[in-house]
């Protein structure tokens, strides 16, 4: 009896080792297997291509555009005003690009009456392509600030984008989507171009200082791709860049800012990059009345944007800056380029010499030229 209990008890040890060694089998294999599926899910993530999206973009940019009510004369016949033939010649300029800017001094007016510009002045510039302008000069307030809050109501209903001033909002930011690719601007006019006028609303202008302007950078950094930064600077008829022009753009790249684009010189100014931001210092005049040969002569750019995302991480790269001079003729006033002028200008070809050699005084790569 002891024999066959003892029997069985062996043989219930040895299934039950049995039993232990099929199931840590198994476990194992579970084990492998999970292990194989796994190295072989890292081995397909890994060869597996990535999700590659491209975006691109150029931007136009153009300078000041301040005229007076001589022009609008000149282009007013038995009360109806067409405008179109002030910058006919630079539509197809604008219109290859698939963002363009400028800057304009004078207010839109409901009612023009020899000040301001009339509503069919301002809308021309939308007609041939331009999408964001900045509003930020002191000359917006030389009719009051009753007359600029007015013009306000001409912008709130317009398919360009404003900054620099605005009627209820400080830091005015403009943004605009345009092939996948996000931009923000910003404008700013300098704290001595307001001397002696008194401002009792402070949202109407955007007036610089380092704090303010850097601060709106790093605020807007994670909203756009691509920020633009007008600025209302420098010294008037100057062709050199000053030490505090200087400081200011390397402050505002430092800050993320990926374009700077001066005016407020009536002069052009020579171009450069500062690390991975493209100052053009100053693009002096689009379209002017002014009669000195040096504001009549300005500056039109334009630079390629390209965005590319790769599962989701996002590379902006700025390209192929480029640069060509305008000029704004005096007898029958109109913007043209150097190349479609006849008899507007005498030695064009010495007058288009001497202010190009200007643009790359700072940097010798940037193409001149090339803008069409």
């Amino acid at each position: 009896m002891k024999n066959k209990k003892l029997e069985k008890e062996i043989v219930a040890l040895v299934l039950t080792i049995v039993f232990c060694i099929i199931a840590v089998s198994v476990v194992l294999l579970i084990l492998i297997n999970t292990f194989n599926e796994k190295q072989k899910e890292e081995i397909i993530e890994k060869t597996k291509p990535p999700v590659v999206s491209n975006y691109s973009a150029s931007i136009f940019f153009g300078g000041k555009v301040s005229v007076d009510d001589d022009l609008i004369s000149e282009y007013t016949v038995d009360g109806v005003q067409d405008f179109y033939p002030l910058i006919e010649n630079i539509e197809p300029a604008v219109s290859n690009n698939e963002v363009a800017l400028f800057q304009l001094d004078d207010v839109v007016v409901n009612d023009y009456k020899e000040e301001g510009v009339p509503k069919s002045f301002a809308d021309m510039f939308s007609s041939i392509g331009f999408s964001m302008v900045s509003l930020a000069s002191a000359d917006q307030l030389e009719l009051g600030e009753t007359q600029l809050l007015d013009s306000h109501t001409y912008w709130d209903n317009q398919i360009m984008y404003t900054s620099g001033s605005e009627a209820h909002e400080q830091g005015t930011t403009a943004i605009y989507d345009k092939n996948g690719i996000t931009f923000g601007l910003l404008s700013y006019t300098m704290p001595q171009n307001i001397e002696g006028i008194t401002i009792t609303n402070p949202f109407l202008l955007d007036v610089y200082n380092d704090q303010k302007a850097a601060s709106d950078i790093m605020n807007l950094r994670n909203q756009v791709d691509i920020i633009i930064v007008y600025l209302d600077w420098g010294e008037v008829d100057s062709f050199e860049v000053t030490n505090e022009q200087h400081r200011i753009a390397k402050l505002l790249a430092d800050s993320g800012a990926d374009v700077l684009l001066g005016t407020g010189t009536g002069s052009i100014q020579p171009i450069e990059w500062i690390d991975d931001t493209i100052v053009y210092y100053s693009l002096g005049n689009l379209l002017t009345t002014n009669t000195d040969l040096d504001e009549r002569v300005g500056m039109i750019g334009s630079i390629f944007v390209q965005k590319t995302v790769v599962d989701g991480v996002v590379t902006i790269e700025k390209s192929q800056p480029k640069a060509d001079l305008i000029y704004t003729t005096s007898n029958s006033t109109k913007i043209m380029m150097f190349d479609e002028l006849t008899d507007e200008l005498q030695n064009k070809e010495s007058v288009y010499e001497k202010y190009s050699v200007v643009l790359t005084m700072l940097d010798d790569s940037i193409r001149i030229g090339g803008i069409k």
